[in-house]
């Protein structure tokens, strides 16, 4: 039996993630630094998919180069994930951009997301 491209393929999830959210404390606003908490874990694959460069203009004689890498994280159905979450990797940290439901099948998520530097 093949599979359909759009699942997630079991051997290639071998990345052990943890989706965390913001924590919102009620009523404090002044000075709270930013707490993270985790939403769910998962075995995941992560593929850096370009080396970005964008070069905007300033003007007409300066331009600015901005350098961003760009990933994808495909993983099991799990429900609430929003563009809001980060997803950690060992010691490396990926702000989620994009949340795709592949297929609308609520089987597999595919996630793009910028590593922070």
């Amino acid at each position: 039996m093949r599979f359909s491209k759009k699942r997630a393929n079991v051997r290639s999830l071998r990345h052990l993630v943890t989706i965390e959210k913001l924590k919102r404390h009620e009523g404090d606003y002044d000075g709270i630094p930013e707490e993270w908490e985790t939403h769910c874990e998962a075995w995941a694959s992560i593929r850096p998919i370009r080396g970005k460069e964008m070069i905007a203009n300033q003007g007409f004689d300066s331009q600015k180069l901005v350098v961003g890498e760009t990933h994808t994280i495909r993983l099991r159905w799990q429900d609430g994930i929003t563009s809001a979450m980060r997803v950690i990797h060992k010691s490396r940290k990926f702000n989620i951009t994009g949340v795709i439901n592949v297929g609308e099948r609520n089987t597999c998520i595919e996630l793009t997301a910028v590593e922070e530097s």
